[in-house]
């Protein structure tokens, strides 16, 4: 549970960045970080703290004040997974 955070998605995330340009010689190469709601927050984190691995970040429909728990989130996804799914897909 301890890398179940965003600070350890953040690092992943670059460590990704770092594994693809080095892989496909791509060292040159502009890095855009795109989400919405809480992936946008991921996004505009992500350039704020890594700004040597990240050129952009795009931050569509995120929460203004990061808060410690999210639970709108998880409120949306599960209606969502009750709408397009159903009760078991839900559990």
């Amino acid at each position: 549970m301890s890398l179940l955070s965003s600070r350890q998605a953040l690092a992943d995330c670059v460590e990704f960045i770092y594994f693809i340009k080095n892989t496909y010689n791509l060292t040159g190469s502009k890095v855009i970080a795109i989400g919405g709601s809480y992936s946008g927050n991921l996004a505009a984190w992500l350039r704020e703290k890594y700004p040597h691995a990240v050129d952009i970040a795009i931050s569509s429909s995120a929460p203004y004040f990061a808060k410690l728990d999210f639970p709108e989130y998880l409120n949306h996804s599960s209606e969502q997974f009750k709408v397009v799914g159903n009760e078991t897909c839900y559990q």
